[in-house]
């Protein structure tokens, strides 16, 4: 990641908490990102949310189900929120900016 066009915005989220990288401490930035990567994400940058909650692991559940259950007090159109198998598939940028446009008020 040392010569990665975004490594001190990487950098950056992970002091903030927004990203946790994976078990090995690597990042994969040129790998996709899951539908839960990207509930993982949202959950840790957006400011309603309860962190310690979506932090908690729930065992015999996908590693992201906690945050799943905390996001769904929102009403986002996330795929995945039953469906491990969904949750763990890449995300479009449809999907994307249908959950930004499901909470965006324009003026």
């Amino acid at each position: 990641m040392r010569n990665y066009w975004a490594t001190e915005a990487i950098k950056w989220a992970a002091e903030k908490g927004i990203v946790k990288g994976y078990p090995d401490g690597t990042f994969k930035p040129t790998k996709s990102v899951t539908k839960a990567e990207f509930a993982a994400i949202l959950a840790r940058c957006v400011a309603n949310t309860e962190k310690t909650k979506i932090d908690q692991r729930q065992e015999g559940k996908h590693w992201a189900q906690s945050i799943y259950d905390e996001l769904d007090r929102w009403d986002l159109p996330l795929k995945g929120y039953g469906y491990d198998k969904v949750k763990d598939a890449p995300i479009t940028r449809g999907d994307v900016a249908g959950v930004i446009a499901s909470r965006t008020v324009l003026t």
